[in-house]
């Protein structure tokens, strides 16, 4: 029973130690604490109005990153892509093959935002160019398979559907097409020779 007791005794005076130790550690990280909250209110308090309100828009403008940059996965892959240069600027998206899905942007001659297919040929674009806006889809060889929207004043002008062949030839146009007051439907062949147009 002896034994017991002084076994006790000693874990009880291991566990004091112990516990000393921890408050020592702790008086320690409040003292620091109060130490770094002072030290925060000593330099904001030393800093001139300018200085401040600086700060302060920094802090409300946010993170800055500057184009280009790419987001990669974990394995190394890109996820996105930021891109600007002379020729276009925008954001491009890819599929976990790190191959190219989708893209919003701009360049000197359009802008919109576009699908491809998984060979990176353009599948559907939306957007604006020289010679109007609208979507336009295309075929997996990339030529125009139909076009929906609006032309510019010129040879282009017009609004509403064409549809294309596969060797690019268009063979059907719905919508305000030749004339400004009406609609129209006109059909033709391969060699733009035309098989019906209503009115």
């Amino acid at each position: 029973m002896e034994e017991q007791v002084r076994q006790l005794e000693a874990r009880l005076a291991r566990a004091e130690r112990e516990l000393n130790v921890v408050r020592r550690i702790g008086r320690g990280a409040a003292v620091g604490t109060v130490a770094l909250v002072v030290a925060t209110l000593l330099f904001a308090a030393t800093r001139s109005d300018a200085e401040k309100a600086e700060l302060s828009a920094a802090a409300q403008r946010g993170t800055r990153i500057k184009a280009p940059l790419t987001v990669v996965d974990r394995q190394g892959r890109p996820v996105m892509q930021v891109v600007a240069t002379d020729q276009a600027r925008g954001v491009l998206v890819f599929d976990e093959a790190g191959k190219l899905i989708t893209g919003a942007g701009q360049t000197p001659e359009a802008k919109g935002v576009a699908v491809y297919y998984p060979d990176g040929k353009i599948q559907v674009g939306l957007g604006e160019s020289a010679k109007g806006h609208g979507m336009t889809v295309f075929d997996a060889s990339g030529q125009t398979a139909t076009w929906v929207g609006l032309g510019k004043p010129g040879a282009d002008q017009g609004r509403g559907i064409l549809v294309k062949d596969g060797t690019g030839a268009s063979v059907a146009m719905f919508g305000q097409v030749t004339a400004e007051d009406r609609g129209e439907v006109i059909l033709q062949d391969r060699a733009g020779q035309t098989l019906f147009q209503q009115p």
